[in-house]
């Protein structure tokens, strides 16, 4: 029986050459702005249409956030949810260019075209950075679990350690290696996971913790001991990885500090916007 495999996009908008196509409709704004004034009835009337057809495509990226609440319902698969987001950002702003001409005649309209710029740059800039920070990421952590399964794992390995701990192989052991599996507890493995408070406050593993450290323990240990001081010390060493793939998540993940606040309050003023427009000009 012959199969058939599945048809391949030869242009995905999802694809980092995408961004191409914002350099282009940058450069677009460009020359409008710097091009003469619409004078003839007919620009201008294009002009207004384009400013509701640009109202209607930036609806697109708010209804895939409206359907990411809900990502576990039946309906189309989110990837094609986001290349509609996207598709209809770049239609959106190729229409305010055509809408504005590339200008802003009062404060409501230059508040707009800031907010259009700025929620267009930084989901950009955020959308292809995630995708090279990514790409990067398996090269940069022993082994990548995922943003959602960090903390599983991070609870998993804490109550193994405490489970290494608590061998009766270690029960008279010499100060230097409960000094050691308290660290490896306590100063790392039951941390929390974080990136502000990293970021912030800093604060540097117990010496305990080195790797000189680990093999003078060692040393101390007898035979029945060094295998479970060698599994907490891989523990260690996994949890070191898991911190940072913790902090390179949310490091991808901050553009939407910029992006998601400027988005809404271009919604607010939209809306203000249109509403505006057809009081008092008419559609």
């Amino acid at each position: 029986m012959r199969t058939t495999g599945k048809r391949s996009l030869t242009w995905d908008i999802l694809q980092p050459g995408s961004i191409g196509l914002f350099a282009a409709l940058v450069l677009l704004w460009i020359l409008v702005a710097l091009g003469p004034e619409w004078e003839s009835f007919g620009l201008r009337a294009a002009a207004r249409l384009a400013g509701y057809g640009a109202f209607v495509a930036m609806l697109v990226p708010y209804l895939h956030i409206l359907r990411r609440c809900f990502r576990y319902r039946q309906g189309p698969p989110m990837t094609a949810w986001l290349r509609w987001h996207i598709a209809a950002a770049y239609l959106a702003f190729l229409l305010v260019i055509v809408h504005s001409r590339g200008r802003a005649n009062s404060p409501l309209t230059l508040a707009l075209v800031w907010l259009t710029w700025i929620v267009m740059i930084s989901g950009v800039v955020g959308f292809y950075g995630q995708k090279l920070l990514y790409s990067f990421l398996p090269r940069m952590v022993a082994r990548e679990f995922g943003l959602e399964r960090l903390e599983p794992q991070r609870v998993f390995m804490l109550q193994a350690a405490e489970e290494l701990v608590r061998k009766k192989e270690l029960a008279e052991s010499p100060d230097v290696i409960r000094g050691f599996c308290g660290a490896a507890v306590q100063g790392c493995l039951a941390r929390p996971l974080t990136f502000w408070s990293w970021v912030w406050h800093p604060q540097a593993e117990p010496e305990a913790l080195s790797e000189n450290w680990y093999q003078r323990t060692r040393s101390y240990a007898d035979a029945k001991q060094q295998p479970i001081l060698d599994d907490l010390w891989g523990l260690v060493e996994l949890r070191r990885s898991m911190d940072l793939e913790y902090r390179l998540h949310q490091l991808g993940r901050l553009w939407l500090l910029v992006h998601g606040p400027a988005a809404w309050a271009l919604l607010v003023l939209m809306i203000e916007h249109v509403a505006l427009s057809m009081w008092y000009g008419g559609f």
